[in-house]
């Protein structure tokens, strides 16, 4: 398997590995990601680098197959990249650095890469963390390999 050129884990907006992966949440990962790149769907105009389905289809399909996801694992990891596998989760921050759109209901943070809105929580994101009990949500760039550890408090 040769390097891909986008991190499916990334893509999805998937923990890295070595974190457990259900085959409901690979699948619900796919299906946001290709809601939030399509042109009809997203409340926003998709950036000109935005992933084509069919990349996005083939992230899905290779994390879905756990023999092709060990495959890509090691592909991952013997890549000359800044963590190893490029998916570390390198920073914590607090969900009030993030700007909050209401409208929309979700949360948006510029990433280093230049991505404007790199780092995108929405509100079913946090709701579903809040009802399994966490008080932090792992997020991933959608312009880069940077993960980051997003705490926050439930405020009534």
């Amino acid at each position: 398997m040769t390097r891909p050129p986008a991190n499916y884990y990334t893509l999805l907006r998937l923990p890295p590995p070595p974190s457990p992966l259900t085959p409901q949440l690979i699948k619900k990962a796919y299906h946001a990601a290709l809601l939030l790149h399509h042109p009809d769907k997203s409340a926003s105009t998709p950036a000109p680098q935005s992933p084509t389905v069919d990349l996005l289809t083939l992230a899905y399909k290779t994390l879905s197959s756990p023999e092709l996801r060990a495959e890509y694992n090691l592909t991952l990891a013997s890549a000359p990249t800044v963590g190893g596998n490029g998916s570390e989760v390198v920073q914590t921050v607090d969900l009030d650095e993030f700007l909050h759109d209401e409208e929309v209901g979700r949360w948006v943070k510029a990433c280093r890469c230049g991505e404007e809105e790199g780092f995108v929580l929405s509100e079913d994101e946090l709701e579903k963390a809040v009802e399994e009990g966490e008080r932090e949500v792992v997020v991933g760039c959608g312009g880069c390999s940077l993960w980051w550890r997003v705490e926050f408090a439930v405020v009534d």
